[in-house]
């Protein structure tokens, strides 16, 4: 099994309303939604640029996926987020834009916020320990003659 670390709005956030609109998809509780009504696009045009963003829903990764380390447990990842955010204070990102990651449509901080790295570089310190070594299939996987040293 794999785990990570995202971050949604809750459900009834105007934010994750409107995403889950433009995805054609509740990922709350999976059940699938009208395409908004758009005069440049059909509905099927849509559907087709949302196809794989619908299946993940609207979230921002904070700790991508990972196979457990030896020695770890859902339980102790769980007990260690649980005390991460009673100890982690809220900042906030006060601009996004529009861009791509992957091939995917994001929303992206529009500025070298400081809190933002700052809590990048904590969260990978503080978690990385319960992420697996990666395997040679997920190696090959990654296209690896891409990929640095």
């Amino acid at each position: 099994m794999r785990y990570a670390i995202y971050y949604t709005p809750d459900r009834d956030h105007p934010l994750a309303r409107a995403a889950a609109s433009w995805l054609g998809r509740d990922a709350f509780d999976g059940s699938a939604l009208p395409p908004p009504a758009l005069s440049s696009l059909s509905a099927a045009e849509i559907a087709f640029h949302t196809a794989a963003a619908r299946r993940y829903g609207f979230h921002a990764t904070i700790k991508a996926p990972f196979r457990l380390a030896e020695g770890e447990s859902e339980r102790s990842l769980g007990d260690a987020l649980d005390a991460y955010a009673q100890q982690t204070s809220p900042f906030l990102v006060p601009q996004l834009a529009i861009g791509q990651i992957d091939g995917f449509f994001a929303l992206l901080p529009s500025g070298g916020f400081a809190e933002l790295k700052s809590f990048a570089a904590s969260v990978v310190e503080t978690f990385d320990r319960f992420r697996a070594p990666i395997t040679e299939v997920e190696i090959e996987r990654r296209n690896p003659e891409t990929l640095s040293a």
